[in-house]
């Protein structure tokens, strides 16, 4: 090969002229929630994952298809008047009509949280916090997750942003501020309140605590976690009397002094 040659790199192209039939039949079942333009947007976007795309970002997507239009891809996601709670309930009730996708009581139901790394702070809740797939602080934002989980499938059931309390308005209320914990007894409701079938929540070390342990306890639901080194739990009778001794200790204590 002379030293003169330019050799140049052929690059894979997914260029489709138009969308194919399994999706816009798939597409029809969301025909109440969007109207005409927005299905159409709505059936890039689902062309858009399907395709082996190096980044699943808005521009490659609006790239795969001619006459694809970048700007009103972006409206449709950022600023379309579309219900995404209808959305997401529609789609559940698709898994749960089909016998092979439903859930069970063999299931368990995921409770956790996932983050993006974020370069400035004007994404809402986007802010120095910890990010789990780092495993240190980075400025990010946090949303907290359920997903359904069994031997043959898993799938996401909801999710909830995450908003951190420096974030709020000093004439906003307090009350306005939820915790993670709180995000977290709420998606175990709002599985229940869908019908999605489940024994038992699978839940991070973070959210091991009272409040969702008690929760998962009233439902009777199992729940399962791992502990920290420095974690202790002990049973409810043994705290029972680890309370009583402290109390013993507590008056003894007075005695001497």
């Amino acid at each position: 090969m002379r030293k003169n040659t330019i050799v140049r790199e052929r690059k894979m192209l997914n260029i489709i002229s138009s969308v194919p039939a399994p999706i816009k039949r798939f597409s029809k079942n969301f025909e109440e929630v969007f109207g005409k333009h927005q299905l159409e947007n709505f059936q890039t976007y689902l062309l858009g994952l399907c395709l082996e795309l190096k980044r699943k970002n808005l521009q490659a997507i609006g790239n795969c298809k001619l006459k694809g239009n970048y700007d009103s891809l972006h409206h449709f996601l950022s600023q379309s008047s579309w219900d995404e709670e209808k959305l997401n309930e529609k789609r559940l009730k698709l898994i749960q009509r089909d016998r092979r996708t439903r859930t069970s009581q063999k299931g368990a139901l995921i409770i956790d949280d996932t983050g993006c790394k974020k370069t400035g702070t004007y994404t809402e809740g986007a802010k120095p916090q910890r990010l789990g797939s780092e495993g240190r602080i980075t400025n990010c934002n946090i949303v907290v997750t359920s997903h359904y989980v069994d031997e043959t499938k898993d799938f996401p059931i909801s999710l909830v942003p995450y908003i951190p309390q420096d974030k709020f308005k000093k004439k906003e209320t307090p009350s306005e501020f939820h915790t993670k914990i709180d995000f977290a007894i709420e998606l175990i409701k709002d599985a229940l309140q869908k019908g999605i079938q489940f024994r038992e929540v699978l839940i991070d070390n973070r959210y091991l605590c009272k409040k969702v342990v008690g929760f998962c306890e009233r439902k009777n639901l199992y729940w399962f976690s791992n502990l920290k080194r420095n974690d202790i739990l002990l049973p409810k009778e043994k705290k029972e009397k680890s309370k009583e001794s402290e109390k013993a200790r507590k008056k003894e204590n007075k005695k001497v002094s």
